[in-house]
């Protein structure tokens, strides 16, 4: 059975410009960085860095997931992405 939750974590970072840099023009490359923990990232529907775009991952954190993710509102001005 499927399981759908959100998961919302808060960290101090100490360059928000240069995070936000990274998941807006390189997102893709998490495969290339992480290979054993991320296994694949497609897009189903947008672009990988719009609103209302939807991803599709694969990763392994100790156990093979699943999980499709919806970017709701990105915000270039503040820098985050949600």
């Amino acid at each position: 059975m499927a399981q759908i939750g959100k998961l919302e974590p808060q960290v101090d970072i100490t360059s928000p410009e240069k995070l936000f840099g990274f998941f807006w023009n390189h997102l893709d490359r998490l495969v290339q960085l992480f290979p054993e923990n991320v296994k694949s990232l497609k897009i189903l529907q947008g672009d990988k860095d719009r609103a209302s775009s939807v991803l599709h991952v694969k990763y392994d954190l100790g156990s093979p997931m699943t999980a499709k993710v919806k970017i709701d509102i990105v915000g270039e001005r503040n820098k985050s992405i949600t």
